[in-house]
């Protein structure tokens, strides 16, 4: 299948003496490649080959940990991120908080947040986002409404984000509400919301 085409791929261009550590790029394609195929011996490996390291290659391998659940692992390799005073980019924080909301992980996904709001960049839409459905996940619909109602800038995912929480929980009359105010805001509803 796609694994095994990826792997002769790999194969090859060792084996035409390409230098993986030499192609930031294309070794992060193959990061980003083992992983969406749920091979994290293959990503780590390609991984360990880049000398210097982009925030595509380290998001796609921690959010590949995390999202098989090995958070351990997950929370090292962005610790050593931290560590080597990388910017912290927002995809990744966004990735890692939407992954604890998945897996109820409510602690984690708080101190995700709290490092969000100390990025110079503040907390962005697309990591409020994350944080208000953590919040609605864990079930905490009272502490999802206040991230909502103080967030700078909403997109329409940010709606759809609260509407569908308050279906979850069975709070109908919210949802249409908040979907009312959603247009008067005139943010026009997408295939989802």
């Amino acid at each position: 299948g796609m694994l095994h085409g990826g792997k002769q791929i790999h194969g090859f261009l060792i084996r035409s003496g390409f230098q993986c550590q030499s192609s930031a790029t294309i070794t992060g394609s193959l990061v980003d490649f083992y992983v969406k195929c749920g091979n994290l011996v293959g990503a780590r490996k390609a991984f360990n080959q880049i000398k210097e390291k982009t925030m595509i290659s380290w998001s796609s391998l921690i959010l590949g940990y995390a999202q098989e659940g090995d958070f351990v692992e997950a929370m090292g390799l962005f610790r050593r991120l931290r560590e080597l005073n990388s910017q912290i980019d927002n995809f990744v924080l966004s990735g890692i908080i939407g992954v604890f909301a998945d897996f109820a992980l409510l602690r984690q996904g708080k101190q995700m947040q709290a490092l969000a709001v100390k990025l110079p960049s503040g907390l962005e839409t697309s990591v409020a986002n994350s944080v208000v459905d953590m919040y609605l996940k864990c079930g905490l619909v009272d502490v999802a409404e206040k991230c909502f109602a103080v967030m700078q800038s909403r997109d329409v995912i940010s709606w759809t984000v609260m509407i569908t929480g308050y279906g979850k929980h069975g709070l109908g009359k919210k949802a249409v509400d908040i979907f009312k105010e959603m247009l008067r805001h005139n943010i026009e509803p997408d295939d989802v919301c």
